[in-house]
């Protein structure tokens, strides 16, 4: 079967046949920009009406190529890299929790106001003529007015530009549609318990069999000792202690991690303790903080440089000692227990040398 030659939406040349076509096909930056001409338009956009021509293709690749090259810049500290993979990697070890620019190429279309995946962007048909493509735009986050390629590369690094680059999908109505006839079409099959379900009734038939196993046993009572209401109030007592405790070193280890993962002067949150003292050093300079999770036991008088270790630990001390109050040796401020004694110890650990210190300023490459 013989394939149809595709022709050229223009009439300066005609019986064109694509390169695409032939047995060994090498598609290049030249070939691009007479191939794509004959490309169909856009699924999912009605609206879509103006072709790719070969001086607005130019463009389109320009675009491209200044937009892959501004994501290997980091816009903090300056440092460039030769492919995404080693920029990805320079983000996740030295800028830990910070603004990534996206993994899929975004460019913005000036006449359509679209932002668009690389692959889509180069041969999509535009919603206006091809002259629109040239106009300038004004950045919606810094304000300043640019025209492509210089406008998609700036918006990749823009450090006041509010939401995010997200390159609009392709239609997929259709396929959603057939998936619903489908699921429509198919057989009901008969519903089967939820996870939740079947955890409830496991748990009432386990507290049911135990239930009957402490009415079978035969009432006893130890030598030497009397089962008296006393007695039974006193182990009542020390069971609400042990909660308790259990509870006072479970909140205390949330607020010291919270604490070491939250700038107290920008209140911005993050993902870890590293991240708060890299966040430091790049925008408070001056600033130290202990590092890990340190935790102060009132019980047996004892600090402790992680809350894991905390948590777990055997306290020399009674369970009443554990949750009493202690006096700041630091600030002579009474009236603290945990978590607010161990807050109160780490901020009283925080150092800062110069507080007059700008704030310091984002590399921004225009």
């Amino acid at each position: 079967m013989k394939v149809p030659r595709l022709l050229l939406p223009t009439t300066e040349a005609e019986n064109f046949f694509s390169p695409r076509e032939e047995p060994h096909y090498e598609e290049t930056r030249d070939v691009f920009t007479i191939t794509l001409e004959t490309s169909p338009p856009t699924p999912g956009f009605g609206k879509d009406k103006h072709h790719p021509q070969i001086d607005n293709m130019t463009l389109r690749l320009d675009t491209i190529q200044q937009v892959e090259q501004a994501q290997l810049a980091c816009p903090y500290c300056g440092a460039t890299r030769t492919t995404k993979q080693a920029m990805r990697a320079h983000y996740s070890t030295a800028h830990q929790g910070l603004y990534r620019p996206p993994a899929d190429d975004p460019c913005f279309c000036v006449a359509c106001r679209r932002v668009m995946a690389k692959s889509y962007y180069r041969d999509h048909r535009c919603r206006k003529p091809k002259q629109e493509e040239y106009s300038e735009a004004v950045c919606v986050g810094c304000g300043i007015t640019l025209a492509n390629p210089r406008l998609s590369a700036h918006l990749i690094h823009c450090v006041k530009y509010e939401g995010q680059l997200v390159p609009l999908k392709q239609n997929t109505g259709a396929f959603e549609f057939a998936k619903k006839i489908r699921d429509m079409l198919r057989p009901a099959l008969p519903k089967s318990e939820t996870a939740q379900q079947q955890t409830a009734t496991t748990t009432a038939s386990a507290e049911r069999i135990l239930t009957q196993a402490r009415n079978s046993l035969r009432p006893h009572t130890p030598r030497g000792r009397q089962s008296t209401p006393e007695a039974e109030h006193e182990i009542r007592t020390n069971r609400d202690l042990n909660g308790q405790v259990e509870k006072m070193r479970k909140d205390t280890e949330k607020k010291i991690r919270k604490d070491q993962s939250t700038c107290s002067r920008c209140n911005k949150e993050l993902k870890s303790s590293q991240a708060l003292r890299r966040h430091d050093a790049l925008y408070h300079p001056g600033t130290e903080r202990p590092k890990g999770l340190p935790v102060f036991c009132i019980g047996c008088n004892t600090p402790f440089k992680t809350a894991a270790t905390y948590v777990k630990h055997k306290c020399s001390g009674t369970m009443d000692q554990e949750l009493a109050t202690k006096r700041c040796h630091i600030c002579n401020k009474d009236g603290l227990a945990n978590p607010e004694y161990s807050a109160h110890i780490l901020a009283h650990q925080i150092t800062i040398d110069n507080p007059e210190i700008a704030e310091k300023e984002l590399y921004d490459p225009k």
